[in-house]
């Protein structure tokens, strides 16, 4: 928990770095959450990157309010959530 409220930090002050560190730390955990609710590996790997690229764009203005695990996994969890909605809407599933 103190690593990545010090990970925030340097990420809310542009640290790509902290950024990187922050992406190779939970990767493999959001790739089980979305393997968890997605059938195609093409699917979970865009689930994985949208993710990032949504924190990412929080740069200098992120505020953890609990667990940063947690954050990331709602968030791909929400993600992969959503495009079985749209599969299904689509008829594609």
């Amino acid at each position: 928990m103190i690593e990545d409220i010090l990970l925030i930090r340097r990420f809310n002050t542009g640290d790509m770095d902290a950024l990187r560190r922050i992406y190779e730390k939970y990767k493999r955990d959001l790739l089980i959450v979305a393997s968890a609710l997605l059938n195609h590996q093409t699917d979970v790997e865009d689930v994985l990157h949208d993710v990032f690229v949504s924190f990412a764009s929080q740069t200098g203005r992120f505020q953890l309010k609990g667990s940063l695990k947690g954050y990331l996994a709602i968030c791909a969890a929400n993600r992969a959530r959503n495009l079985n909605r749209r599969a299904m809407r689509n008829g594609k599933r």
